[in-house]
């Protein structure tokens, strides 16, 4: 794109400009010689009369015995001059008149002369031949105009024919003055089309230098435009499109860190308890444990141990499967209440072992468009967390806010809290708090809840604050009860 851009829009702006130029200039001419032909045509006309009205005198004169020739001679070739033009006295059967002395003139009227007469005799009124000028039209102009006699009708007519040289000359300047314009026109919109194609070029230059780097990775890169048009709207966009590339970035970096992160704990999660089973099921099969009772120490060991493994891969088949949208789910209308009910049922012989108590408000039926067994679960996990990060004698409330259509259920605990970093990432697939009360955690309970209320439309988030507590909020809508 290095000059292209820039040949093209100033080979354009040209090419315009010179269409514009000689549309306007032939107009201009066309109008130019129209004007003068139509001044040329009532100019002559007015002169024929006149001079006609003259003749009618001289001819009267002559009929009364008292002709000049030598005085109407003169006159005819003073007009002759002063007009530049021939001049005919011709009679109705087009031949030259000449009243006294005069001598017939050298040039004989021409066939178009002669027709133009016959009209005049024809009509009474002066005529035309009808012309048109243009700057390298060559010709003559001819006009006819009536010579009355005393009763008022046609004694002659009177032929005046102008050569066109003059006026075309006239028409030929301005022509080559037109031109000129042109011209300098030209090189006036070849330097300043130049100037304005290079400042039209130059921000796309920077925009290709940002989409480039860009290209390369580089996502800082800017291009510092600030223009009011389509240009300064497209430079902004790419500054937003870096940033929100750099964004992603950093993003994938930290979810790429998060992933490694998961899968070195995963694999610790995976390593020992599979050591210690193998060590286990070793000294059991070797029977060099004898003690019954440590015998089935052991044997509670490796139940605890394969059902932490169980737990672990369900987790992890059961994110996937929600996370497939070829995943179907069973919806149907239930009682939202049944379902928070039950699930506080579940966690209380969990929180009694922990002497966390367990408070629910109540309220009237809410029919919601999900899945029973799901919602319940999700209920489980948010509960499942609240009890595990709440101390011992603590409690653990489940609110219920009823709006029009809407319920708002809080899982509220009072224990340690999440830190203000960690409290985005929360739902996030890979994340793992490491903290000593989670240490039997996955961290892929939470995940599992929002991929469970993304697909019942439900929102979810969190909200917490360092040894204050925590609190899970999902938004529900409700649905029409089906009639039985």
């Amino acid at each position: 794109m290095t000059n292209k851009i820039a040949r093209r829009l100033t080979r354009y702006f040209v090419l315009a400009l010179l269409l514009f130029a000689m549309v306007v200039g032939i107009l201009f001419s066309l109008m130019f010689a129209r004007h003068t032909a139509d001044v040329t045509r009532r100019d002559l006309l007015a002169h024929a009369d006149s001079i006609a009205q003259t003749f009618a005198h001289f001819t009267q004169e002559c009929e009364e015995g008292e002709c000049r020739g030598g005085g109407f001679k003169a006159y005819m070739r003073y007009i002759g001059d002063a007009a530049m033009s021939d001049l005919y006295l011709l009679d109705a059967r087009g031949e030259n008149v000449t009243l006294g002395d005069m001598q017939p003139p050298e040039k004989q009227p021409t066939q178009q002369a002669l027709a133009l007469a016959e009209r005049v005799f024809e009509s009474g009124e002066t005529a035309d031949s009808g012309f048109s000028l243009n700057p390298f039209h060559t010709g003559e102009m001819m006009v006819c105009a009536p010579v009355p006699d005393e009763q008022g009708g046609v004694k002659y007519a009177l032929v005046m024919c102008m050569p066109v040289d003059s006026v075309a000359h006239t028409l030929q300047d301005a022509f080559y003055m037109l031109t000129a314009c042109l011209g300098i026109s030209m090189a006036i919109a070849i330097g300043a089309s130049g100037v304005l194609s290079r400042r039209f070029v130059n921000p796309l230059h920077r925009m290709l230098h940002a989409a480039t780097q860009m290209a390369q990775g580089d996502y800082s890169v800017k291009t510092h435009l600030a223009q009011n048009d389509e240009i300064g709207v497209l430079a902004a966009q790419i500054d937003v499109l870096a940033d929100r590339l750099d964004e992603a970035q950093r993003e994938r970096n930290r979810f790429d860190q998060l992933r490694q992160d998961f899968l070195t704990d995963i694999s610790h999660e995976l390593r020992t308890p599979i050591s210690v089973l193998i060590g286990s099921i070793e000294l059991l099969k070797e029977e060099m444990i004898k003690d019954p009772e440590q015998r089935r120490q052991y044997f509670e060991q490796l139940y605890t141990d394969a059902n932490h493994l169980q737990r672990l891969v369900g987790d992890l088949l059961e994110l996937g499967r929600l996370q497939n949208t070829q995943f179907n789910i069973e919806m149907d209308t239930i009682n939202l209440i049944d379902v928070l009910a039950d699930s506080v049922r579940f966690m209380r012989q969990k929180a009694a072992e922990k002497r966390v108590n367990i408070c629910q408000e109540t309220a009237t039926p809410f029919a919601v468009l999900g899945d029973y067994g799901r919602l319940r679960q999700m209920m489980i996990i948010l509960m499942d967390n609240a009890i595990k990060f709440s101390p011992e004698g603590a409690e653990v409330c489940m609110e219920i806010r009823r709006k029009e259509n809407v319920c708002e259920v809080s899982v509220v605990d009072h224990g340690c809290g999440i830190a203000k970093e960690e409290l985005e990432h929360v739902f996030d697939r890979y994340f793992h708090n490491r903290s000593r009360k989670n240490r039997g955690g996955t961290g892929l309970g939470l995940p599992i809840a929002r991929e469970i209320a993304i697909r019942h439309g439900v929102a979810i988030s969190c909200s917490s604050k360092v040894n204050e507590g925590t609190r899970f909020t999902l938004v529900f809508t409700e649905h029409p009860m089906e009639e039985a």
